[in-house]
């Protein structure tokens, strides 16, 4: 969500701003925003090779790997799911919530 992927809601926030971006020819904001996209998708994707594809021989260790019991993965997946949810209502949530909270001329 942080990066950007659709559906999370994370990418209609960054879609919303870079429309408004686009719509007020702030081209150094728009820029600004796709680079810090680009930025995090390079960080958070390293993390996730190095989580799953990073073998415990290349290190030299002989740490095994274990996968971690439900009761602690269930509040990621529960957020993972809520996040999906979120991202694929978007469209229900800016025109019957956040509409009515703008001044009248927005």
């Amino acid at each position: 969500s942080m990066i950007g992927v659709p559906p999370t809601c994370g990418f209609f926030s960054k879609w919303y701003l870079l429309l408004g971006g686009i719509e007020a020819g702030q081209w150094q904001f728009v820029i600004a925003l796709i680079f810090s996209s680009l930025v995090n998708a390079v960080l958070f994707f390293r993390i996730i090779e190095l989580a799953y594809f990073h073998s415990s021989q290349d290190e030299h260790t002989s740490l095994e790997r274990q996968e971690a019991p439900w009761w602690i993965l269930s509040p990621l997946a529960l957020t993972a799911v809520l996040l999906i949810v979120v991202g694929l209502s978007t469209g229900p949530l800016v025109n019957n919530v956040i509409r009515l909270m703008l001044p009248a001329g927005f």
